[in-house]
């Protein structure tokens, strides 16, 4: 089974130290200068939405609540303990984990995300001008010699 976090944390320059602590499952720290996650074992071979939901919660400078619901979904489908603690994210770790993922040369397009998008629309146009549209679920398959253009259209589908 993947590692989803593990794959996440790696990507995104986060420390990654699994526990089997009782009480607390998730919660960060600043380890050697660098952002670390806490996190219990269960969370080793999560669904990728939980680990998504993982990161965001404690990267995001955004409201966490719906985040929460779903990490306490997938803790009480997992753990049997009734007692458990989500250390909540504080600003410090964000705040290291957005200087660690944006060089100082680079501008904030180039920052790392974790969003995912969904095609809304793709036009194909060809030597002779003329446009179609192709709906997103539908296979393109242009001839190697036919098609100039093809401009798609995405939007953030965030969770």
């Amino acid at each position: 089974m993947n590692d989803y976090l593990k794959k996440y944390c790696t990507n995104l320059k986060i420390n990654l130290v699994y526990t089997n602590n009782k009480h607390t499952v998730l919660s960060s720290t600043i380890q050697n200068g660098i952002p670390t996650l806490r996190v219990h074992n269960i969370f080793k071979s999560c669904p990728e939405n939980i680990a998504k939901a993982i990161i965001d919660y404690y990267t995001n400078f955004q409201e966490n609540n719906s985040l929460l619901l779903i990490i306490e979904n997938y803790i009480k489908e997992k753990l049997n303990s009734v007692q458990y603690k989500i250390t909540p994210p504080n600003n410090h770790f964000k705040e290291l984990f957005n200087k660690a993922i944006i060089s100082p040369t680079a501008n904030s397009s180039d920052k790392l995300s974790l969003v995912e998008y969904e095609i809304t629309s793709i036009t194909q146009k060809d030597l002779f001008g003329n446009i179609s549209n192709i709906t997103p679920d539908e296979t393109i398959k242009p001839t190697l010699e036919n098609v100039l253009e093809l401009t798609i259209v995405v939007s953030s589908t965030k969770k």
